[in-house]
């Protein structure tokens, strides 16, 4: 009787349910930490039900309770012209009760074993700075993206107020954001609206785009659906750039509210020239000044050709601010294949589960 109940309370792998997980994961702060539509329960459904069909969820349980959780989210990628069969972690982590028992290690350990069953051909997180540690530990490497987050003021009276060094700068600012709009306003052909489902012709664009890149998410239509336009995975406005009845561009805009705040993010922008990235990013300021929010920012690689529009159309870098979470990216493979060292990325926020 007494070894029955010492092993009911040693914390152990099991298949807890999803209630009992949500349970769990709710005591990371505001999980997931954005709007949705439906339950927090409702949330996990539809980031993990596919997850679960390919076993891709590691919870240790203590009795029936779940007190740690490692899971992946199956995320096709692409790596040197080749799609591979990837799983993406997430959501990792630890009752504070039960932590420094390696639990997390344990249900890490589990969930590699369900990627290579699985058929996974490669696992990548954008960590946390413990998931850094564990991802580093575990075997994957960082890829050297050099991500940069970008702002760009829509608001500048509000932005820089009224003193003399404000006034300067706000003057600069509306001179080279003049200059920028004018240069917009040259290109032609090219038309943007908001959508509420992805054009048909989206997978070809898609494809063209991303071989421009060593690395990069697969956006196929399947994805992009149920990334952006599920209602139980958040809330996102995408807008669509055609040119000649053609999809050459998309950019999907998140809009949020801290503390009083607007804010608005630019989590996924791909498009098939430089011009059609000026005409989104146009758009943005747009929809920007509709919401209310005095900037926009977005995560991107330093390097991908897209981030030379950015700059080019005034966003500004900004240094990181200490404490403040920074942008990397881990991966492996578990195929044998070649990780580039230094390759061209195309790869932001909306790739991430941050958002």
């Amino acid at each position: 009787m007494h070894t029955e109940l010492t092993n009911s309370l040693t914390p152990h792998i099991c298949n807890a349910d999803p209630t009992a997980i949500v349970q769990l994961l709710q005591a990371i702060p505001e999980w997931p930490g954005f709007d949705h539509g439906g339950s927090k329960e409702d949330f996990w459904h539809w980031r993990y039900d596919t997850s679960r069909e390919h076993n891709l969820i590691s919870t240790i349980c203590q009795g029936s309770k779940a007190v740690s959780h490692a899971a992946s989210l199956p995320t096709s990628i692409l790596i040197n012209g080749r799609v591979l069969r990837g799983a993406q972690w997430s959501d990792f982590f630890t009752d504070p009760e039960f932590r420094n028992q390696g639990l997390i290690e344990k249900a890490l350990n589990n969930l590699e074993d369900s990627e290579t069953t699985a058929g996974i051909e490669a696992d990548f997180s954008f960590p946390s700075p413990a998931g850094y540690t564990i991802g580093i530990n575990s075997g994957l490497q960082e890829i050297p993206c050099r991500f940069k987050q970008y702002e760009l003021i829509i608001d500048p009276d509000r932005f820089f107020g009224n003193s003399k060094t404000g006034k300067v700068k706000k003057l600069a600012y509306e001179t080279a954001m003049y200059l920028k709009s004018n240069e917009t306003s040259n290109i032609k052909g090219i038309r943007v609206e908001e959508v509420n489902e992805f054009p048909q012709d989206i997978d070809d664009f898609t494809s063209d785009f991303e071989m421009d890149y060593d690395l990069s998410i697969r956006h196929s239509r399947e994805y992009l659906t149920h990334r952006y336009l599920h209602p139980h995975g958040g809330v996102y406005t995408v807008s669509v750039a055609k040119c000649n009845g053609k999809t050459c561009g998309y950019m999907v805009s998140r809009f949020y509210s801290v503390d009083g705040m607007k804010y608005m993010d630019i989590v996924d922008l791909c498009a098939n020239s430089h011009s059609a990235v000026r005409i989104l990013l146009n758009r943005s300021t747009e929809l920007c000044r509709n919401y209310g929010s005095r900037t926009i920012q977005i995560w991107i690689s330093s390097r991908d050709w897209i981030s030379y529009d950015i700059a080019r159309f005034g966003f500004k870098a900004l240094k990181p601010i200490a404490g403040e979470r920074v942008m990397k990216f881990l991966i492996r493979r578990f195929d044998g294949g070649h990780i580039p060292r230094d390759p061209i990325c195309h790869l932001m926020l909306g790739d991430s589960d941050w958002v």
